[in-house]
């Protein structure tokens, strides 16, 4: 369905080695995951081990958005 390929396309960005990318990816997944209780599950579902690792990446801003 669209909510996931645009997760995926959005876990891609998250992860990639672009500082300004990941942070607008994690802008639309704070948006997104502020939507439906199923958009929040499926934040949850595909997002949730990337915020996790995140918060320990020694990045302030991405660390913040987590």
């Amino acid at each position: 369905n669209r909510v996931d390929n645009a997760l995926n396309l959005l876990v891609s960005i998250y992860t990639g080695n672009d500082l300004e990318q990941q942070l607008e990816a994690a802008w639309c997944i704070t948006n997104i995951s502020a939507g439906s209780t199923d958009h929040s599950l499926a934040i949850c579902k595909q997002v949730a081990p990337y915020l996790v690792t995140y918060l320990s990446c020694g990045v302030p801003q991405l660390q913040v958005k987590c």
